[in-house]
């Protein structure tokens, strides 16, 4: 016996099955009760779907993808983002390399004494602090690297 697909119901429903086709498979469903079940599930949804709104694409869709796809250019907010990141990584570097930044500040800054109070002495902070240079400067590589590199070498490759 012939197993019936998805497909093959599906053809059914949309009726594009020649007429002996479509009187087997009413045969079929009839007698099978799982069969009659997936029959009624692909009916519901086909049913759903009908009501479904189809959106049309707008009349320059292809022309702005065309466009898109052919200048994938660095686009402003990148640079921006760049720009600040790099920024944030050379004063955090020149100012941990110069001794500018050391958590003893908190003993001069009167409003942070409380704040000083919970902080217990066996954790380093000088190395948390670099860590967290160390961690912002790998971020900035990965974005210089994703936000720059990639798109001006990709640009390259296409004009060859």
């Amino acid at each position: 016996m012939e197993e019936i697909t998805h497909e093959k119901l599906l053809d059914y429903i949309d009726g594009t099955l020649d007429r002996h086709e479509s009187l087997q498979l009413e045969e079929k469903i009839s007698k099978d009760s799982s069969l009659a079940q997936q029959y009624q599930e692909l009916l519901q949804i086909d049913s759903a779907l009908q009501h479904l709104e189809i959106h049309k694409p707008s009349a320059d869709m292809a022309k702005r993808v065309m466009v898109s796809i052919s200048n994938p250019g660095i686009k402003r907010s990148s640079i921006y983002l760049m720009i600040i990141t790099c920024l944030t990584v050379i004063c955090g570097s020149y100012f941990m390399a110069e001794g500018m930044i050391d958590l003893t500040m908190l003993e001069q800054i009167s409003y942070l004494s409380a704040i000083e109070s919970y902080l217990p002495d066996s954790i380093n902070y000088k190395l948390i602090s670099n860590s967290l240079l160390f961690v912002l400067t790998i971020f900035g590589l990965v974005i210089f690297d994703k936000l720059i590199l990639r798109p001006y070498f990709k640009k390259r490759q296409y004009a060859y």
